[in-house]
């Protein structure tokens, strides 16, 4: 693959829609300390081309689950569950989006050290300045042996006609003109040793030049050798990371991780709004808010970590209003009127007023569930009931539907039947005030019920 093709897909890469933004693939090449826009972002930016599209995706989820409100302490749990888990998420997105950073960089300042490398071996001085040297080197070692024949023949005869003249003197008698002719000589034959080893230092300098040249040489050659090798290696690694499913390909597996961190958020969005809701309606929390709610999610770094952040803050509030709280039971028991027998009246239908004054004196009263017992049904006699609870209306003019739930094996209460406490989650925290309807569909043996107790599990304050 030609190193151009190579560069083209980098910057495909690397510049993906949807893992950056405000960059495009003709950015990422020129990325520099010169400029101010993020390229390792936020798992968010996997979630929509910009903040409005995330925003309309969350918005159409925000009402989701307002009308269970209600259920605010499950609601906490689940969220609570969801949200760490896509914090989880967020944490891998980082660690991959890191990772890919990396490669990115590794592979600009490659292709940057390729390209100095270029105008380098453009630059004839700085790219063949030791040859040249080398070169030089050799020109002035010929040089000098040029004449260093006749230098060494010019000493040689030097020395020769001071000994000449050395014996002359002799001869005449003349101490003065024999010691400075011998003096000469020795002069000038330590002037021709000097010269010669001269010759043999220049000759290995200059050797070692023309090695240094040899060495220069192939290094420049083996130098472009290793950038082709690297060049091959990093388009295996770009090949590999684009490969679909590749345990490399950091694009596919962070848009994975984004795509379920989103669908983890989505059901924690329902349940955000809907927990504020009911901390407010139910417990009289006034911290935290919905406004804190959106306050957080702007102000973090990503909004799995502002929701993070205001959920643990809503739970430790839910605690807190739930410190003194006390359950009790309320029975509110249904008789036959006149001589009209009960089962008949309860198959028919009837409408069981639960008055405001029963928990009058109580703080926050609030339903947990309702079981019941029949009398006087013999043995394991049952009826089987059905339990329709009044609307409820709340802030915000919100009306919190009736809810059916069923009353299976009701029993007498010498009976060793478990009493059934129906209607946990669809009824908490919901006000037992209002009426409702209870409706026999079925029953073993039970003409004989002359009177039937509903039992009321509630909380307060």
């Amino acid at each position: 693959m030609e190193w151009g093709d190579i560069r083209n897909n980098v910057a495909d890469y690397f510049g993906a829609a949807g893992l950056v933004r405000g960059l495009g693939p003709d950015d990422i090449l020129k990325l520099s300390t010169n400029g101010k826009i993020t390229y390792v972002g936020p798992i968010d930016w996997t979630w929509g081309k910009d903040d409005k599209e995330i925003s309309t995706k969350l918005a159409a989820v925000e009402t989701l689950y307002i009308l269970r409100c209600n259920q605010v302490d499950a609601l906490i749990h689940e969220a609570g569950l969801l949200i760490e888990r896509a914090l989880g998420d967020v944490l891998k997105y980082d660690d991959l989006n890191v990772e890919r950073f990396k490669i990115l960089m590794e592979f600009l300042e490659y292709d940057r050290t390729q390209a100095q490398q270029g105008v380098e071996q453009k630059d004839n001085d700085f790219w063949n300045g030791l040859v040249n040297e080398a070169d030089l080197a050799a020109q002035a070692r010929s040089h000098l042996l040029d004449s260093s024949v006749a230098i060494v023949a010019a000493y040689t005869t030097a020395v020769t006609r001071y000994n000449e003249a050395a014996a002359d003197a002799g001869r005449d008698g003349s101490d003065v003109a024999r010691q400075n002719a011998g003096a000469g000589a020795w002069s000038t034959q330590a002037g021709s040793l000097q010269y010669q080893d001269q010759i043999t230092a220049s000759k290995l300098d200059s050797a070692s030049h023309t090695a240094r040249k040899s060495y220069e040489t192939q290094a420049r050659a083996h130098q472009i050798e290793r950038q082709a090798i690297t060049r091959e290696i990093v388009g295996l690694k770009l090949n590999e990371m684009r490969q679909p499913g590749g345990a490399l390909n950091y694009n596919d597996r962070m848009r994975e991780v984004g795509d379920r961190a989103l669908s983890d958020f989505l059901e924690v969005t329902a349940r955000l709004n809907a927990i504020a809701l009911g901390l407010a309606v139910f417990y009289a929390v006034a911290d935290p808010t919905r406004q804190e709610l959106d306050d957080d999610l702007k102000a973090a770094r990503t909004r799995v970590e502002g929701a993070v952040k205001w959920l643990r803050k809503a739970a430790n509030a839910l605690a807190r209003a739930r410190m003194d709280e006390q359950e009790c039971t309320i029975r509110l028991t249904v008789q036959p009127k006149g001589k009209d027998a009960l089962l008949d009246a309860l198959k028919a239908g009837l409408i069981i007023p639960f008055p405001a004054d029963l928990v009058s004196k109580m703080t926050r009263p609030q339903l947990r569930g309702v079981s019941a017992t029949a009398e006087a049904l013999s043995g394991d006699a049952w009826v089987d009931c059905d339990l329709t609870s009044p609307e409820q209306v709340i802030a915000g003019g919100i009306t919190l539907p009736s809810v059916a739930m069923r009353l299976g094996r009701v029993s007498s209460s010498a009976s060793m039947n478990i009493r059934d406490v129906v209607g946990p989650r669809p009824i908490i925290n919901r006000s037992p005030v209002g009426d409702w309807k209870l409706q026999v569909n079925r029953e073993d043996r039970g003409k004989t019920i002359n009177h039937l107790h509903l039992d009321f599990h509630l909380a307060f304050c």
